[in-house]
């Protein structure tokens, strides 16, 4: 059995990497979200076909909360 996966929160979708300088600031762009929450969408979906989506609804909304601390409205 699998256990819960953990969301680690990272300094978002729109993080200025350190050391940049304001003039930097507009070329950083957003975090895609297929990007986001690998950990997540990868326990997600190696459960998904072997366990049917009730018995992976932990994972599925470990994953939306993971997307939603990333700052997309899901």
């Amino acid at each position: 059995s699998r256990g819960p996966v953990a969301c680690v929160p990272s300094p978002g979708p729109f993080a200025v990497p350190m050391g940049a300088s304001v003039s930097k600031l507009a070329e950083v762009k957003p975090k895609k979200i297929c990007c986001a929450c690998p950990i997540t969408k990868l326990a997600r979906d190696a459960c998904l076909p072997e366990n049917g989506e009730e018995k992976c609804r932990y994972l599925i909304e470990a994953h939306l909360r993971c997307l939603r601390d990333e700052g997309f409205e899901v």
